[in-house]
């Protein structure tokens, strides 16, 4: 009878560990239009990021979150709270995009703060040239009238 329950005492305390310190992973996906007045932009974030050129008229962002200790249902109650979502802030001639909200709090799970690891895969139309590290502007050729 010992033997069972210490059994059952070791079996409880490894699942409480690991479900303590699980992973949980989620891809999100967003468009932003950018306006026809825009001719630079500045992506204002601090999270890691990629920044791709890609032959489409607008920005599309692929945001991997993922939480250490975490859980799928407090993922996705951030996800609705748009923790993830980047805004276009647009002050001509200038665009910012940025979070939306920033700075982020830290987020506890049964007393224990959770490791939160955000990435940005963003592509931008291929129409903006790099100008900096997370600079961009509208590739405007000058126009040459040929004469006859």
């Amino acid at each position: 009878m010992k033997n069972k329950f210490a059994f059952c005492t070791i079996l409880a305390f490894l699942f409480c560990t690991f479900s303590a310190f699980s992973q949980v992973e989620k891809v999100i996906y967003q468009s932003v239009n950018i306006p026809d007045s825009t001719e630079q932009f500045h992506f204002d974030i601090a999270d890691p990021h990629e920044i791709i050129s890609w032959q489409g008229n607008q920005i599309m962002i692929e945001t991997t979150a993922r939480f250490d200790g975490g859980t799928t249902e407090l993922l996705k109650i951030l996800i609705q709270e748009g923790r993830y979502v980047l805004k276009i802030d647009n002050k001509f001639p200038l665009t910012v995009v940025q979070p939306a909200i920033f700075p982020r709090s830290s987020v506890k799970r049964n007393s224990v703060v959770c490791n939160e690891t955000i990435f940005y895969r963003i592509y931008v139309p291929e129409e903006f040239l790099k100008k900096g590290e997370d600079d961009f502007a509208k590739n405007i050729e000058p126009i040459t009238a040929s004469r006859n």
